[in-house]
């Protein structure tokens, strides 16, 4: 039996519904949960073998949550639906194909999305058409599901929610590829360079408007002192 464990003021709860999938009986229960940035919550996930829930309802720690959750789960796994005969592992890092390779995981909160994240591995997707032999879920304060397929960053999920109807997006329409990061600050650069060249091939005339400049303002201050 799967349960939730709250810690808070329940007179401030604002409650909202979502479900709970059972893979072994089909089953769907519904549980309360609650949303409110005020409110400390400690949740507690025990979720049963084949269990197919992960989601998040604390608007705060949320990355702990997580850490927490694939801490607990490590080793579930479930079948997904989309894509078709795919079957998703919770785990970190360590029990993925890059285990040992932190630098992957920097690059992965580095070097992809156009800000820099904490991103927290929350299991592997295998059985795709992934030219990769596993797809690795990780999400971060945005609260999507993103997944590395070797080359890219692929956004699947909107939020761990969505993987209790046992599905991902992929391949994804919305990608993420190495260095897009930095795409502005290329932009940026050009700009300086182009700058710089528009200088050096308009250098004489640049020097003789500031002559005249200068000239101009002796001629005032002369007038204006005599």
């Amino acid at each position: 039996m799967s349960f939730l464990l709250f810690r808070g003021p329940c007179q401030q709860f604002n409650v909202s519904l979502f479900q709970l999938c059972s893979e072994e009986t089909g089953r769907h229960t519904h549980i309360f949960t609650s949303h409110h940035k005020n409110i400390a919550v400690i949740s507690i996930f025990e979720l049963q073998p084949n269990s197919c829930c992960l989601t998040c309802f604390a608007d705060e720690g949320y990355m702990e949550w997580v850490s927490k959750f694939v801490s607990t789960n490590k080793g579930e796994s479930f079948t997904l639906k989309k894509p078709a005969g795919a079957r998703l592992t919770i785990g970190d890092l360590h029990d993925t194909i890059y285990r040992g390779k932190d630098d992957e995981l920097y690059e992965w909160e580095q070097f992809y999305l156009p800000e820099t994240v904490k991103m927290q591995v929350v299991g592997v997707v295998e059985n795709t058409l992934c030219l990769c032999d596993q797809l690795v879920l990780m999400t971060c304060k945005d609260r999507k599901v993103y997944a590395y397929d070797g080359e890219k960053l692929h956004e699947v999920a909107q939020s761990l929610d969505q993987l209790c109807y046992k599905n991902i997006v992929y391949p994804s329409q919305i990608t993420y590829y190495k260095g897009e990061a930095f795409k502005d600050m290329v932009r940026t650069d050009k700009l300086d360079e182009e700058h710089r060249k528009l200088v050096t091939e308009n250098k004489s005339e640049i020097l003789e408007n500031l002559k005249l400049i200068r000239g101009n303002r002796w001629v005032y201050l002369s007038l204006k002192h005599s």
